[in-house]
């Protein structure tokens, strides 16, 4: 058939129309993206400011003869209620913090094809993306082994971190992947409502903000200048302290998780300890350790302990401070969510 100029219009027209669509549709999606980028952003917070003060109010803690009555290997410390988290731990799903997709494949998949699989879905947006299988005659879910049979499978996407709740963008990312990867399997997967899985991801993330706190001490060093980075580095070595790849030094409590970090400042005569206080296990009594791993390094290299503003830390406030850390702390297990916990380490990174 012979197209006629009225021919050729109305497919102009039309292929105008879808690109007009087309065009709306993506000036939307990346006004979505934009608004979520702005609306989910850091939230961590120092401990020290009492949330009913203003910054010249603050807190601050005490480093003075006291501080032995906090020393973790006194006699009278307290019976652990943590248990250690075994470094598997911290990589399983868990309906609590994630949505899980279960899927039926039409045969066994072994362990190698499943982690072949689950390299194709690692994330989606901020949000990171596990993959776990069962095998014949098993009641447990585990990672995939290479060598293992498996006659089920699962995926799940964690449902909050710090980057903010799972949103809409990164749920549907998620089941597009899914959907890809079932129909290789031959799987039906069963997806939850979106919506009612934003609305449980904004829940928890609401859950845990509070909880989101840093608390940091300063050693200023009054002649920072005779001490060079090598020198600095070799005393903070020298107590026991393990060197990280990124230049800070780690406080390892006896399950090897991190009490605390320490950073060498080179351009200001400063070292900045550091408590991220819902990954620390409060059975290593952290922020004892790190007030007195602060006037340790205080009295060898002859500087002041001093808060974010650089004022000295005054005498008495250390109990306070501790008190308010084991309130959250005891809040935090109330919760399900233990601080130092394998669902605390996935919530709060």
């Amino acid at each position: 058939m012979q197209l006629t100029e009225l021919h050729l219009a109305l497919l102009a027209a039309g292929l105008g129309f879808v690109l007009l669509v087309w065009a709306a549709n993506l000036w939307q999606e990346r006004t979505l993206r934009r608004k979520i980028e702005r609306t989910f952003g850091a939230r961590s917070q120092d401990v020290l400011l009492d949330k009913n003060k203003s910054a010249a109010e603050r807190i601050e803690p005490m480093l003075g003869a006291d501080i032995a009555a906090f020393n973790p290997d006194s006699d009278g410390q307290q019976q652990s209620r943590y248990s250690p988290v075994p470094a598997s731990a911290s990589l399983m799903l868990d309906d609590q913090i994630d949505c899980i997709v279960e899927l039926q494949p039409e045969r066994p998949l072994n362990g190698e094809l499943l982690n072949q699989i689950a390299q194709r879905l690692r994330h989606a947006g901020s949000k990171p993306i596990l993959f776990e299988g069962m095998q014949a005659d098993a009641e447990t879910w585990e990672r995939p082994e290479n060598g293992a049979v498996y006659t089920q499978m699962r995926a799940g996407i964690l449902l909050a971190n710090r980057a903010g709740a799972l949103n809409a963008i990164e749920f549907s990312d998620f089941t597009t992947g899914l959907e890809a990867i079932a129909n290789d399997i031959g799987a039906l997967p069963d997806y939850p409502a979106m919506q009612t899985t934003l609305v449980h991801a904004q829940k928890l993330d609401a859950m845990c903000a509070p909880w989101d706190a840093q608390i940091s001490l300063n050693v200023l060093l009054e002649d920072g200048g005779r001490y060079s980075l090598e020198a600095l580095q070799s005393i903070v070595a020298n107590r026991g302290y393990i060197a990280r790849a990124d230049g800070k030094y780690l406080a390892l409590d006896p399950q090897n998780q991190i009490i605390f970090t320490i950073a060498l400042t080179i351009h200001a005569p400063q070292i900045t300890l550091l408590l991220d206080v819902p990954r620390a296990n409060p059975d290593a009594q952290p922020f004892a350790r790190m007030s007195i791993a602060a006037n340790d390094l205080a009295q060898a290299l002859g500087g002041n302990v001093v808060d974010d503003t650089l004022r000295p830390l005054s005498p008495y406030a250390l109990h306070e401070i501790d008190e308010q850390l084991q309130a959250r702390y005891q809040e935090m297990e109330e919760a399900g969510v233990a601080a130092g916990s394998a669902l605390a380490l996935r919530l709060f990174n």
